[in-house]
């Protein structure tokens, strides 16, 4: 027992030897006075017994009177024969009474103040065993041990304690599955990069070394390969942008701003980014006009519609359409972007906004981040996204910014 160490238990017992002195010499001094009063009272009524005696029998001596007086238990009975009333008590056996009532009283005093020291005692050692679990339990804790439960019905500060414990244990142990899912995602993530960028740069070394030592090469197929080269260039390129973006917005260091920002203008803004892909693509793209208005960060907003945009492109059919809408009320600014090309699958659609994660009807150039991206800038500006999909029928994405 940590709490009851061996001077601890003498400091309790001089406490305790302390209080009792205290209390004792408390008591005497007021039984002492207590008697002192009495007898000056005592003193004063038997004087005046005396002289009363003493005036209707003058031949009876004080001494006999007090002797007699003394020798009896029931001292009224010898007033009385005197035909005196008066209820008084005699010295001596009102003396050695308080002594026995001081002797008694004491005891009773050293008694209790045993029995509190006891029972205090007892207290500690139940007190020092809960303590001690919670002081295991958190040691636990600290060796990252959070399937532990600690089952009290009880009330009072520890087990307040012992509550406030069980919901930090379970916050840990959330934040720590949490935690060993990021570092699996983080991990596959990373073996994921490392391949998509693997492919490319070999594509890029096989293209340098065929132009390095190919001296004859016809000067269009330099041209092909100079294009592919600077191709996947630009894959790689957005590859690393996007990397650095999403690493931003973990570490919390993206400040947005507040500014109106049109719709129209923000979507044809959108559309220029997006004209060449288009055009690769044979995808038109198409318009609604609209004189919306919400708040937000201009810049950022046109990062994200152009992910889900250049999303819906790529997964559209030659000779597709991409549709984009506007629906504005007094409750939220909306905008659909629907197009007609292979659709989203039931199973990868509840996962689509997930980071790396791709579907079975992925484009070639696809990555897993656009999405992602997108959906945390959106709801950074207080909106959210939501997609509807069928496979080889198309899919439809709603964005709703809410109005403060």
């Amino acid at each position: 027992m940590s709490i009851l160490k061996k001077d601890k238990i003498s400091s309790l017992i001089i406490v305790c030897l302390i209080i009792t002195i205290i209390s004792a010499v408390m008591f005497s001094i007021l039984t002492i006075k207590q008697y002192s009063d009495y007898r000056k009272d005592i003193n004063i009524v038997a004087g005046s017994i005396l002289e009363t005696i003493k005036d209707k029998y003058p031949n009876v001596k004080e001494e006999d009177i007090l002797k007699i007086y003394n020798s009896v238990k029931d001292n009224s009975k010898i007033l009385e024969s005197y035909g005196i009333n008066d209820d008084v008590s005699a010295f001596s056996s009102f003396e050695n009474d308080l002594l026995k009532s001081y002797i008694i009283n004491l005891i009773l005093i050293i008694i209790i103040s045993i029995m509190f020291l006891i029972v205090f005692i007892i207290y500690l050692v139940y007190r020092d065993k809960k303590i001690k679990k919670i002081t295991n339990y958190i040691e636990e804790i600290n060796n990252k041990n959070y399937n532990l439960r600690i089952s009290d019905e009880g009330e009072g500060e520890l087990s307040k304690l012992k509550s406030e414990l069980c919901k930090v244990t379970s916050m840990l142990k959330e934040e720590n599955e949490n935690n060993l899912k990021e570092k699996k995602n983080l991990s596959d993530a990373v073996s994921d990069i490392s391949h998509q960028i693997k492919t490319p740069l070999t594509s890029i070394q096989i293209m340098l070394d065929n132009i390095i030592e190919d001296k004859n090469m016809k000067p269009e197929v330099k041209d092909d390969f100079i294009k592919e080269i600077n191709k996947q260039i630009e894959w790689i390129n957005f590859l690393v942008i996007s990397l650095l973006k999403l690493a931003r917005f973990d570490a919390g260091v993206i400040e947005f701003k507040k500014e109106k920002i049109e719709v129209q203008k923000l979507l044809k803004k959108v559309k220029d980014n997006l004209a060449i892909t288009a055009e690769i693509n044979d995808v038109n793209v198409i318009l609604d006009e609209n004189d919306a208005i919400f708040e937000g960060d201009f810049n950022w907003q046109v990062e994200a519609i152009t992910n889900i945009v250049k999303n819906c492109i790529e997964h559209s059919n030659k000779g597709g359409e991409v549709l984009v809408s506007v629906e504005n009320n007094n409750f939220y600014v909306g905008i659909k972007i629907k197009d007609n090309g292979v659709g989203i699958s039931k199973k990868d659609l509840k996962n689509i906004f997930k980071r790396f994660y791709k579907g079975k009807n992925k484009s070639n150039t696809s990555i897993g981040i656009g999405l992602n991206l997108a959906k945390a800038i959106i709801e950074k500006d207080n909106g959210y996204i939501t997609c509807d999909s069928k496979e080889n029928v198309g899919s439809v994405f709603n964005i709703k910014y809410m109005k403060r």
